[in-house]
């Protein structure tokens, strides 16, 4: 579930990225007297090239949280689950994390020891 979000998150990074450059390009040929019947070519071009370069610069940053991921796992396995050279801010992410799931389950076994409403039945017992 993790790995889902932070793919949307890139993905939508990537495309926000594309299409700011797109824009830019399409507002500097529009401002420029360029002679050009259409100015589509040059600006799908530019959306191409932009969502290009947003993919190299993107997947550098996706490696790198990937690599700061799992070097915390590598830590906690080597220490007893205890991470000794974690960065505060992501231990301070975890402890959260860890404490709204405590919350969670918390509120899920009350749900689950409530006593639950029986119907009451008025009708009389049937006849021996």
């Amino acid at each position: 579930a993790v790995n889902i979000f932070g793919d949307t998150i890139l993905f939508m990074g990537k495309v926000a990225v594309a299409a700011l450059s797109t824009f830019v390009g399409l507002r500097l040929f529009e401002n420029h007297n360029l002679e050009m019947s259409s100015p589509l070519m040059p600006v799908a071009l530019t959306f191409f090239l932009s969502l290009s370069v947003a993919q190299l610069f993107f997947s550098v940053a996706e490696m790198a949280i990937d690599t700061v991921l799992l070097s915390f796992c590598i830590d906690c396995e080597r220490n007893g689950g205890k991470p000794t050279c974690a960065p505060p801010l992501l231990m301070s992410t975890i402890d959260e994390a860890k404490n709204e799931l405590g919350e969670q389950e918390g509120r899920a076994a009350a749900m689950s020891m409530a006593p639950r409403e029986t119907a009451v039945s008025t009708a009389p017992p049937p006849a021996p």
